[in-house]
């Protein structure tokens, strides 16, 4: 096997603890040739000067004045790696996640197996039950007359150990591109700021006539992450969702689309965030849904 400089990028955020458990579980992987960024995002505490104490040489460290959100963090992640580190593939991380030692020799062995490989993914389990696939672990098909992105359910054993099963996007907490990839597709829409910015990316990346695959040999354990409880978070989702839409929906599946968003979607997303903080709830969906009415979607990157 040939082993391509490979970039991975990790993105803090105010997660200092989480990001040290990542990189620890880093340090094992078996891939001779990769090197690690990671992008502070704006912390507030001192996690820049922790990281670089511990960790040294053995990352690149960027530390941004301000919170750019997912997108733009990468973006700036990525860039830095083609002007500077000269990778062959570029692998996004999430802070929260650790991994099994060959995670990354899976994922550019399937990459470099197939042309058409545009963006491959690990088997996710949940770190908190680690013998567990997550919902979203196999990958997520896109239901288009709903908007909605349902987990993959596998159709093979839980002792499958190999193969590749291709999906219609990713679970954005860790996602293998190979340059020449990414360099044709472009990268993460930063309209989007945070949400749904992966499943527009895994859009575009299919649309160029790229494969988005989930890897069933590459295992990786993701923190699960609490319900949308925070009404800035609950705005960028809810905004987001219809942005996706507007932006990648063929049109016969809008009008179905805002009838289930109204009369489903909205509802058990907001259930219990509305519990928890009714007029920020009831806030952040007016701004979401204004934003879109004011706001004229710029054109796929």
């Amino acid at each position: 096997m040939i082993y391509p400089k490979t970039a991975i990028i990790i993105l803090n955020w105010n997660g200092l603890e989480d990001t040290i458990e990542c990189l620890e579980s880093l340090r094992r992987i078996t891939y001779p040739d990769y090197q690690v960024l990671v992008v502070d995002n704006g912390s507030k505490g001192d996690d820049v000067k922790v990281l670089r104490e511990r960790f040294g040489d053995y990352i690149h460290i960027i530390e941004n004045d301000r919170n750019y959100g997912f997108a733009e963090g990468n973006n700036i992640g990525m860039r830095y790696a083609l002007a500077n580190l000269d990778p062959g593939y570029l692998l996004l991380m999430n802070n929260d996640i650790t991994v099994e030692p060959t995670f990354l020799s899976e994922l550019v062995a399937a990459a470099q197996s197939d042309a058409k490989a545009g963006l491959l993914g690990p088997l996710i389990y949940d770190y908190h039950r680690p013998d567990v696939v997550r919902g979203t672990g196999y990958g997520q098909k896109i239901s288009w007359w709903r908007g909605t992105t349902p987990g993959v359910m596998s159709s093979k054993p839980k002792h499958e150990t190999s193969g590749v099963l291709e999906t219609d996007c990713l679970e954005g907490s860790c996602m293998l591109i190979p340059r020449r990839v990414l360099e044709e597709v472009g990268m993460l829409d930063t309209e989007y700021f945070a949400y749904w910015e992966e499943t527009d990316w895994c859009v575009r990346i299919r649309k160029a006539g790229y494969k988005v695959s989930c890897v069933i040999s590459s295992k990786i354990w993701h923190k699960v992450q609490p319900s949308y409880i925070d009404s800035r978070k609950l705005y960028y989702f809810l905004r987001n969702n219809i942005l996706f839409m507007r932006k990648n929906a063929d049109k016969k599946y809008l009008g179905s689309y805002f009838v289930y968003f109204f009369c489903v979607s909205l509802p058990l997303w907001c259930f219990k965030p509305f519990l928890a903080h009714p007029l920020g709830t009831l806030g952040a969906v007016a701004k979401a849904l204004l934003w879109n009415l004011r706001h004229k979607p710029a054109k796929s990157q």
